[in-house]
Order: C-alpha cells, then structure tokens, then sequence
C-alpha cells in the first residue's frame, strides 16, 4: 500500500503554519522542538514535514493556498511597467 502523507502550508501574520493529514486520522499541526507550531519560512515546514513522512515511509506532497501563488506573479508584471515607464523619448536633433 502506497499512502501519501498530506501537507498544507500557509502564512500567517507571524510566519508559516503547516499541518498534516493522513487517511483515516484527523488532521494535525507540525510542531517545531521548542513546541511552537510558527516556522520562519514555508521551507522549514516542508523540511520538518518531508521528516515526518520519512520517519513514516509515506510519501510527501504539499498544498499551498492560491493566493500566495497569484501575488508572486504579480509582482514581476508590476517590475516591468516600472522599467518601461523610465524610457525616455528620443530626441532627434536632425527632425
């Protein structure tokens, strides 16, 4: 049997979150050593969570909310009306 080991990340005001989910038992938090369940990047949570799954010899995949995916787009469209919009018109002496 090949069951998968369900995470969800998402961000809160204070840092990340994560929580895992595995068929047939009620979800649950990743708790750090210290016992808080905040991490500082969504990295550590994959990090703690790919240990978990190790440990369980479950594989791991992840689930992040949409919107951050949606405001990281943005901001490359945003950068490149920024450069077009220092341009300077062409001035032509000969005209």
């Amino acid at each position: 049997m090949n069951e998968k080991l369900t995470v969800n990340v998402r961000q809160n005001k204070t840092g990340y979150e994560g929580s895992v989910q595995l068929s047939g038992l009620k979800e649950t938090k990743l708790t750090r050593k210290d016992g808080s369940t905040t991490f500082p990047t969504s990295s550590a949570v994959k990090t703690v969570a790919r240990s978990v799954g190790t440990r369980l010899g479950l594989e791991v995949s992840y689930t992040e909310p949409a919107a951050k995916k949606l405001a990281a787009k943005a901001k490359p469209a945003s950068a490149k009306s920024t450069i077009a919009s220092k341009s300077c018109p062409s001035t032509n002496a000969n005209s």
